[in-house]
């Protein structure tokens, strides 16, 4: 027979406050919000990355697994994770035309604290020199491709907390 002890983290609710915050995201329609994580496994060698696209109602969740990075490098993750939300946003954007009108603002979200100021830093593996320079060359084809709307990439901070849709990338990051 198995012995039952409580959970190490117990169930926490979320506060009418914060859950009126997360419907706010979901149900807007000018700005779509995307939540990048990954998630790394040090046994397969393997990384984890993820982006969930919240907005007007509407909530998709997209993943991949990424083979031969090292699953340390947790900066390095969070740049794939946010250079994935950027290539895959066009189809996103394509799937949304159905449910949304052009949004005006897009944000794209991740807890890597410099991921704001990833063009100025100087980077001194050449792995991350790699992967910034794509990341800020798609992000500028972005940028011109869907003119009509601001696109910017922040850092998530005290937004983390009690965050749905973060929990969800954060998941499916996982289970790549």
């Amino acid at each position: 027979m198995q012995r039952l002890t409580p959970k190490k983290y117990p169930y926490q609710r979320i506060s009418e406050e914060r859950m009126k915050t997360m419907q706010d995201i979901l149900f807007n329609q000018k700005i779509l919000t995307v939540y990048c994580d990954f998630s790394g496994n040090n046994k397969t060698n393997y990384l984890g990355i993820a982006a969930c696209f919240v907005g007007n109602g509407n909530t998709f969740v997209e993943s991949t697994r990424i083979y031969g990075r090292n699953p340390k490098e947790t900066a390095l993750g969070e740049i794939l994770a946010v250079f994935f939300a950027v290539k895959t946003l066009p189809v996103i954007l394509e799937r949304y035309r159905v449910f949304l009108n052009k949004p005006t603002k897009i944000y794209i979200y991740s807890d890597y604290v410099q991921i704001e100021n990833i063009q100025s830093i100087d980077f001194k593996k050449q792995e991350y020199i790699k992967v910034t320079s794509e990341l800020i060359a798609n992000l500028n084809q972005l940028r011109e491709r869907f003119n009509w709307c601001d696109i910017s990439i922040k850092y998530l901070g005290e937004e983390k907390k009690q965050n749905i849709y973060h929990k969800a990338a954060h998941r499916a990051s996982r289970k790549a």
